[in-house]
């Protein structure tokens, strides 16, 4: 698993998200974000950014650097 999924993970865990809850809010398909959760796939910049915002998450945290979260 990498960073991403890992930080990720996390969130949904924070926010006591379901994957297909958060897919349904994001308007993206449930198998998107198992995907994410896997490693499989990252998303795309324009929706990590919107996580972010969405979330008040800082994005070197959720790609996996050093933050003070």
């Amino acid at each position: 698993m990498n960073k991403f999924a890992e930080r990720f993970f996390d969130l949904l865990v924070e926010h006591k998200l379901m994957p297909a809850q958060f897919a349904s809010e994001m308007g993206i398909s449930p198998n998107t974000v198992y995907n994410w959760l896997r490693g499989d796939y990252l998303p795309n910049l324009v929706m990590f950014f919107r996580i972010c915002e969405d979330y008040d998450v800082d994005p070197r945290w959720l790609w996996g650097g050093e933050s003070d979260v």
